[in-house]
C-alpha cells in the first residue's frame, strides 16, 4: 500500500472522510486495474460495481459513486462514503501519476 501515502498523503482511516475512496483507487491502480476503474468513472464500463479483496466495493450510481470498505477489515471513521465523478477522477489521476513516477 506504499502508493497510498505518496498519492494521497498520510494513511489516516479514522480522520480522513474520503479514505474509503482513496484506498479503493490506490488498490486498483497498484493491482493494474486502472483502465477498469477509468471505465467505471467515465460510464463506459458494462459493470456498475467493482468489488475487491478484502471485501471493498465501488458502485456507480446515478449522480455519484459509493465507496465501501468493511469496518471489520479496516476500522475507519467512515467505512461508506459517496463521492462525485470529478473527485474520483482526481483520485485516479493522483494515483496514476504516482505509479508513473515510480516506474522512472
Amino acid at each position: 500500500m506504499a502508493l497510498y501515502p505518496e498519492a494521497f498523503g498520510p494513511y489516516d482511516p479514522q480522520d480522513d472522510p474520503l479514505f474509503a475512496a482513496k484506498l479503493i483507487v490506490a488498490v486498483m491502480v497498484a493491482d493494474g486495474h486502472s483502465a477498469m476503474l477509468a471505465a467505471l468513472i467515465d460510464g463506459t464500463s458494462e459493470f456498475e460495481t467493482i468489488e475487491g479483496e478484502p471485501g471493498w466495493a465501488l458502485e456507480r450510481r446515478a449522480a455519484d459513486f459509493r465507496a465501501w470498505v468493511p469496518p471489520e477489515v479496516i476500522a475507519s471513521g467512515r467505512p461508506e462514503i459517496f463521492v462525485g465523478r470529478a473527485t474520483l477522477a482526481a483520485f485516479l489521476e493522483a494515483a496514476l501519476s504516482e505509479a508513473r513516477a515510480r516506474r522512472h
